[in-house]
């Protein structure tokens, strides 16, 4: 009897390792946006818990720096098998087609613009405004 409860306990925690292994997305952590023509460079943050936050940024092409805007906090659900994330917050609710999603890059479609944005991940919040930074990303 002694073997056949350890036995039911290995397998019911490799079990839990292994369902929680498939739950965790690459999708979590900082992704900073390749910018778009007209500076903005926007950088992300998607959690664990399903929540995520915008931080805004726009480039000035003429010397490099950025201005900002204020942060949006938001909760976001990723349907794995439409290939979808849906960004809710108080203000708004949107939808972003993912097209591509490695370990280092991403690209998402925002649906509502028909605006494709490629996005690296990265270890720090800044934007990629510098040449220098999406030189060495291999851009």
């Amino acid at each position: 009897m002694k073997l056949i409860k350890k036995t039911v306990f290995a397998f019911s925690l490799f079990t839990c390792v292994a369902v929680s292994a498939e739950t965790t997305s690459a999708l979590v952590g900082i992704w900073a946006m390749h910018p778009l023509n007209n500076g903005i460079a926007n950088v992300v943050d998607f959690k664990e818990n399903n929540e995520v936050t915008l931080y805004s940024f726009t480039c000035s092409w003429v010397d490099g720096t950025y201005t900002t805007s204020p942060t949006e906090e938001s909760e976001y659900v990723e349907d794995r098998e439409s290939k979808v994330i849906t960004v809710t917050n108080p203000q708004r609710s949107f939808d972003l087609a993912v097209l591509e999603l490695g370990e280092q890059t991403m690209q998402l479609l925002y649906v509502e613009h028909d605006l494709s944005m490629t996005y690296y991940k990265v270890e720090e919040i800044e934007p990629l405004c510098d040449m220098q930074a999406l030189n060495l990303l291999g851009v």
